[in-house]
Order: C-alpha cells, then sequence, then structure tokens
C-alpha cells in the first residue's frame, strides 16, 4: 500500500470552492482507476488561508501513474485550483505503508437476476468501483464499504406492474443507503439506467445529509445521500 501526499494552501474565500472540487471532479475520476483505495483530507485554518493535506492510498505505483503520468510525483493541480490557492506544493511524497490495522470492510450482498446490468447502475449511479469480477458475481467498492452484486440461485424476482414498470420491493428487510455526490445527477443517471430515484419534494435532511429513496431496476430499494446544502 502506497499513501501519496500533497499539502496545498487555500485562499480563504476559497476554502468551499476546492472542497467542492475535490468531492465532485478529483475524487469521482479516481474512484475508477484500478488500484485507487481511498483518500481523505485533513484540512487547518491557518494565518493566511486554510491547509489542505490531501492523502490518497493507492495499491501500486502503476495505479498512481495512471493519474498522475509518468512522472508520478509530479502534482497534479488543475488550472482552476492553481487559482484558488496561496500556494501549494509543485511535487508530492509517497510513503510505503507498513501496517494496517483496520480489519475487513463492512460489506452487504444483493441477489439479483441480472449482474451486469445491476453493476453497472450502482457503479455509475453511486459511483462504486468494481474490484473483482466474476461470472456470477461483482464486488464494487467505495472508501469503507463493499458491496456485492450476486446472481440468484433461486428466491425472489422483480415484481413488474401489467404495463411493464418495475415494481419496488417496498417490504424488503433492508435498504441499501449510499452516498453520491449530487442526488439530482444521480437521479438523471438512475433513470437512464431503469431505476428510479423519488422527486426532489421527496428528499430530506437529517444528520448532515439530505436524503431520497428510489428502487435500482431489478427493484431493489435503496437510498441515496448526498452532504446537505451540496445537491445539484
Amino acid at each position: 500500500m502506497i499513501s501519496r501526499q500533497w499539502r496545498g494552501l487555500a485562499r480563504p474565500d476559497m476554502e468551499a470552492a476546492y472542497e467542492e472540487h475535490l468531492q465532485t471532479e478529483t475524487f469521482p475520476a479516481i474512484r475508477k482507476i484500478d488500484g485507487f483505495v481511498d483518500a481523505t483530507i485533513p484540512k487547518r485554518p491557518v494565518a493566511s488561508g486554510v491547509e489542505f493535506l490531501i492523502v490518497t492510498r493507492w495499491k501500486t505505483m502503476d495505479a498512481i501513474a495512471q493519474f498522475a503520468g509518468d512522472d508520478a510525483e509530479v502534482a497534479v493541480v488543475p488550472t482552476n485550483v492553481q487559482g484558488m490557492m496561496v500556494e501549494y506544493d509543485a511535487r508530492v511524497r509517497h510513503y510505503q505503508v507498513v501496517e494496517e490495522s483496520a480489519g475487513p470492510l463492512p460489506s452487504a450482498v444483493l441477489f439479483v437476476r441480472d449482474v451486469r446490468s445491476l453493476s453497472r447502475f450502482y457503479q455509475d449511479v453511486a459511483s462504486m468501483r468494481a474490484i473483482h469480477d466474476d461470472e456470477d458475481h461483482v464486488v464494487l467498492e467505495i472508501p469503507g464499504f463493499q458491496l456485492v452484486i450476486h446472481a440468484l440461485r433461486a428466491g425472489p424476482s422483480s415484481r413488474r406492474a401489467s404495463e411493464g414498470k418495475v415494481v419496488a420491493r417496498e417490504d424488503s428487510h433492508w435498504k441499501l443507503c449510499l452516498p453520491v455526490e449530487s442526488i439530482a445527477r444521480a437521479r438523471v443517471r438512475a433513470a437512464e439506467l431503469g431505476g428510479l430515484i423519488k422527486a426532489p419534494e421527496h428528499e430530506w435532511t437529517a444528520r448532515g445529509f439530505r436524503a431520497c429513496d428510489g428502487h435500482d431496476p431489478e427493484g431493489n430499494v435503496l437510498q441515496l445521500r448526498e452532504s446537505a446544502g451540496e445537491g445539484a
């Protein structure tokens, strides 16, 4: 495991804009790279602005090179981000992670009729990343959680109304809750893939996040959550 660390000092009025850039552009892009593990954003106020330490973890240097290029120690700082900074590191630091104390990630197994379709749905709608792909199951991951999409051997099938629409399994004993960058954008993509996220009037806010229920293309109920106030 490799820890990649970069420091940037944001202008006081650019703190929120930089965090939005990370959450809506940088992190969704690197989650799609095979070999990316997770990311954290420590920050602290200082006299001239807000200091950020961006820490990402990767399985190999080859994975980092897919993001950073051949010279992996050159910092990736887009032009618009440069304008947000008072100063920033031109080069990053890489550290070998000697030991990890964390155990297996929390996970859930979802049994479905169409593994490929449902895998694509959750990858596109919830920005999950496939870390294992087998004939009868796919393992998807976001930092701190894994979802196994597994083929049904026997059991329940999705119910469809007479007009062919999927009927949500409202009486299910579980509900999958996933974080997204934007419920509004996920709502559009879910509809394109055969699922449904309820209209904005069904959203609510609690404990610092905004949430909305819906279902995937086979009728499995799910809930999407975004940071409160960061939708659309």
